[in-house]
Formats: C-alpha cells, structure tokens, sequence
C-alpha cells in the first residue's frame, strides 16, 4: 500500500473473525517491506445507522476513551451507510451527523464528518502519532473468506493464466527491445492487463457474484490471454531470428526459460522433420545428445519431450534431428502400471489409484504416513454466505466418499519423463490424475482433470504426510511471511 502512495486504510471484516483477533482501533500496519501505513480496524458495521446526538454513541465513546487512554489519541472512525448492496445512508443518519456536527461549538468532543483520506492527513501532522500502536504481521480472516479460494474456480485459474503469461509477454518484449529487434507494447500489454486486474476485486475474482458477472470476466480473461499470447509470440520470434542456429542440421527448438533463475527439466515440442525417421535425438550446440522421447508419431510430425537446461531469463537452441535408435543417453527413471520412480523418489500407487507411497531415496525417508486420496466431502457449512465461508469443522468431518475404480495407463515412458495416467470417479463426477516425474527431477507433479457434478459438496486432497512443519514460508513480491499450516484459525 505504502509503496503505490497510499497512506492508509480501513475495514470492518476483522470483526467477523480474525486470524490473529483485531489488534487494535486505530493505529499502524507495518509491511514485509517494513514501511507502515495507519489502518483503523474498528470502524463499525458499514450498514450502521445514526440518531440523535452521536456522541451518545457508547461504542464511540468506548473507543475514543480506549484510544486517550493507551495511546494519547482521543479520535476514532465510524462507518455509517448502506454496505454491500449500494446506495446512500439514510436520510435519518445524515442528519443526525450534521446535527452532531453544528454542536462542536458546545463540546469538547468534536464530530468531524469527513473521509478516511482526511483522518490520514490529520494524523500525519499529529503528534500523537508516534504513540500509535503497530501490527507487524497479516490481518487476515479466519473462516469469512475462506470459501472464496475456491469458489468459482474458474476465474481463479483463467486469472492465474492471465498473470503468468503478463509476465512472459512482458521479459520477452523487453529483451526484444533491448536487442533492438522489436517495439515494445506499451499500450497493447496495459490494456491487455487492466481488462485483467479489473476483475481482482471484491465479488468478482472472490466467485461471490451473481453468474452474469462472469460471462464477462471470463471473455475479458480470454480475450487478454489472446494478446498476452501474441506479443509473448511475436518477441520470441523475433529473438529467435537472432539466435545462432547455423548449427543446426535438421529442425531447430528454442526453449525460453521465463523464469528468474537456471532450470533444468523437461519441456515438450511438436516438430516437423524434413526426413522419414522411426526415431530421433535432441542435441545441443557443442553435440552433446540430451535425454528425449517420442510421445506421438505422425509421418514427419512428432510430439517429444526433452531435457532443457536453461539460464535465468535465457533462450537456448536445440537440435531435432533423425536418429537410429531411441535415446543413448542413459537415464534415471524406471515406471509400471503402479511405480513411477527416477533418482530422488520412488511413488507406489494402490489398487485404489491413490499415491500410497513416496520414499525420498536420498534421505533413506518414507515421506507418508497415509495414501494420498481425493475425497467428497458434503457441505453443510454456512447457509447465510455458501461462496465466503467455510469452517475448520466443514473440512475436518469425515468424507461422503473417495475417488475410486480406478484406470491405470502409463502415457509416459521415456529418458526424460515419465507418467502415470489414473483415471477414477468420485460419486458422480469424473477425476484423471496425470503423475509424472522427470530425470533427476527433484519435484512429483500431478495434474487434475476434474469433471465435477456435485452440488452442495467439496474436493479434498488430503496429503498425511509423515513429517510437516507448523509454519509455512510464503513469497508475497516485497518479502516473505511465515504463517502457521493448520490450526483452528488458520486453515
């Protein structure tokens, strides 16, 4: 907030269940950044209404008296009008406000009827001010809001999309313009972006607005995913034209790597040979063969995975070419119809479909207690806010059913990747779990394709691994925050 000129901030929602409980009326919120802005944290319900005299208020003189008393700061702020459905205050409370105000002359407790914008400018002039206490942590909800992470989830993945691929249009536009080879967008990537971040308000990406909303968010995703997708084209085509490919015999693959540090892993191409091959191998400048895999065959088509290894921000040229047998290089991974396993892990799954086991082979650790399973859970929660809410006890109840009769088909069988396709259902919706692990990779990845016709009910992964930590450390842009994994407020 600081950061983007803002000075400070109010809301009522801690009062409906904080986290950490409200830690004060008026005061400072300090950032991972370690600059601060004022918050008043205790304003009152935003449907409130007023009559007669306010100063009779006894929740306002509560809270003015709390504030002169711990802080020297006799002041607080009030909402007052017609929160969430719109509209003016009523008639009644504006005139009890302007009566209140005409009598400041008659007090020494002054009414001021102002924005929250004006209570800023009036405290960074106070002397008081550096009597205000400070919050140095998140002020978040405990169970209002928790419902929102998963509540029209389509929005939240199309957003998501959207942002991911800002951020590739935006390094490969800048670096083609560095090298003089392209005009960066000024114009298409912000408005590409504002029709994005228009939506990342309360109740649209929270998934709490009526259907017509969405119709046009997810045009407006779509439609700035397209322009994202052809600025990101467009540039890397135009580094591409840059790049030494003179050593290339055959089909040249450029493999961009967006990402602010080095990655090693396998990517996936489609290609086009010049000649008919049974098989082919993927080189790099200097000759040497990387690990490959022909996924899917069509004449001189192919679809392959490949190990790319890539610098931060980097671009890195390959060569496909034909080869007389599958791929020399020798490779860590093995894979049936139940066991995925390379040089870190070895994943079992059970006649259930589940990943039942996961052996960390260097650390010589089993890494679950449990299977890992889908379950359905029904939700009985929160009648009065079904998209906002959901309580600690709606997930911790035992589960209506798990995904079940499962479908084995390994779809994935190679030097670079291997992958377990599962293919369940769970009451009657439809789940496909695709699990793969790539060579010397250091990560399981499992993609969910779910097809989901329940009502009324919830999806949960449950993960029983057999060590944890009580606190995570999360990435916020600015700096990092620790937050506790699992407790009866934070969930």
């Amino acid at each position: 907030m600081h950061h983007a000129g803002l000075k400070g901030f109010s809301t009522q929602k801690l009062s409906w269940g904080a986290a950490y409980d409200v830690p004060f009326d008026i005061g400072l919120w300090r950032g991972v950044d370690k600059a601060t802005v004022f918050a008043s944290l205790c304003p009152g319900s935003y449907r409130r209404t007023f009559s007669g005299d306010i100063r009779a208020d006894l929740d306002i003189i509560t809270k003015v008296s709390n504030s002169a008393f711990k802080y020297a700061l006799p002041q607080t702020l009030a909402y007052y009008g017609t929160g969430d459905q719109g509209g003016a205050p009523t008639e009644k409370s504006v005139a009890a406000v302007e009566e209140s105000v005409l009598k400041n002359g008659q007090s020494d407790f002054e009414i001021v009827s102002a924005s929250t914008g004006q209570m800023w400018d009036d405290l960074e002039k106070s002397a008081a001010a550096k009597n205000l206490p400070v919050w140095d942590n998140e002020l978040i909800m405990t169970q209002h809001g928790a419902g929102a992470y998963t509540s029209k989830a389509m929005a939240k993945r199309l957003n998501a999309q959207c942002e991911n691929l800002a951020d590739y249009a935006e390094k490969a536009c800048a670096a083609a313009e560095e090298l003089g080879v392209y005009d960066y967008p000024v114009d298409r990537l912000g408005n590409a972006w504002k029709r994005v971040i228009k939506h990342q308000f309360h109740d649209d990406i929270t998934g709490t607005a009526i259907a017509d909303v969405y119709k046009e968010s997810y045009n407006d995703y779509f439609v700035s995913q397209s322009e994202f997708r052809g600025e990101y084209t467009a540039a890397a085509a135009a580094i591409a034209n840059e790049l030494d490919t003179s050593w290339v015999s055959e089909c040249a693959v450029i493999v961009n790597n967006p990402a602010s540090f080095d990655r090693k892993g396998a990517v996936s191409a489609h290609v086009k040979i010049r000649h008919n091959a049974t098989f082919l191998k993927v080189v790099d400048k200097d000759g040497q063969e990387v690990k490959s895999q022909i996924v899917k065959k069509s004449g001189k088509e192919f679809d392959i995975v490949f190990q790319a290894d890539v610098k931060a921000l980097g671009w890195r040229v390959y060569d496909v070419k034909a080869a007389n047998s599958t791929c020399s290089v020798p490779s860590d991974l093995s894979a049936g119809l139940h066991m995925l396993e390379n040089s870190k892990y070895k994943v079992l799954f059970n006649k259930n479909g589940d990943i039942a086991s996961i052996t960390d082979k260097r650390l010589g650790r089993q890494l679950l207690d449990a299977p890992i399973k889908l379950a359905l859970l029904q939700d009985n929660g929160s009648l009065a806010y079904p998209s906002w809410e959901i309580r600690k006890n709606d997930l911790d109840k035992e589960a209506l059913c798990y995904a079940n009769t499962p479908e084995f088909e390994l779809v994935e069988n190679g030097a670079a990747r291997v992958a377990l396709k599962i293919t369940r259902q769970l009451d009657y919706s439809d789940v496909t779990q695709i699990v793969s692990l790539e060579s010397e990779g250091e990560f399981i990845r499992v993609e969910n394709f779910v097809n989901w016709r329940a009502r009324h009910s919830l999806l949960k992964a449950v993960f029983p691994f057999s060590c944890y930590n009580r606190t995570a450390t999360y990435d916020l842009g600015l700096g990092v925050i620790r937050r506790e994994t699992n407790t009866d407020r934070l969930y």
